[in-house]
């Protein structure tokens, strides 16, 4: 994979912003918990026990942004990352009532056995050009 590809994934990903969003809310906890434990007069290894889980929850945040996706509200876990845009576009195009959208994994399948897009469209009943319009 090359450098400028891994860096649009980890875009497209958003491991980016996760990382930017730990490190930041790690950062203003710290400095809340730094004034805290002056004004309280904590010793000092308090602050250093907890930076370092802080500082080593980074990769593992990084990690799971990576192999998990947060979308509407829930989380599921990313294992075609490669055909992530169709499965939205299908999705999209099947809430349109006037479209009957055949499932991907059908399309798959039939593709998989090698039959030929003419194939997979009578077999799906579905049509290759809309009807024109007048």
């Amino acid at each position: 994979m090359k450098f400028r590809e891994f860096l649009r994934e980890l875009h497209r990903r958003n491991v980016l912003k996760v990382a930017v969003a730990y490190t930041a809310a790690a950062v203003v906890l710290l400095e809340v918990l730094t004034l805290l434990f002056h004004n309280f007069e904590a010793p000092h290894w308090v602050l250093k026990v907890i930076t370092t889980p802080l500082i080593a929850g980074l990769p593992m945040v990084c990690l799971a942004a990576w192999g998990f996706e947060v979308k509407e509200g829930r989380v599921r876990y990313q294992k075609n990352v490669g055909h992530g845009i169709d499965e939205d576009l299908l999705n999209a195009l099947a809430g349109i009532d006037q479209l009957k959208v055949a499932a991907r994994t059908s399309s798959f399948v039939l593709a998989a056995r090698g039959a030929s897009l003419q194939e997979v469209g009578e077999t799906l009943h579905v049509r290759r050009r809309p009807p024109a319009c007048e």
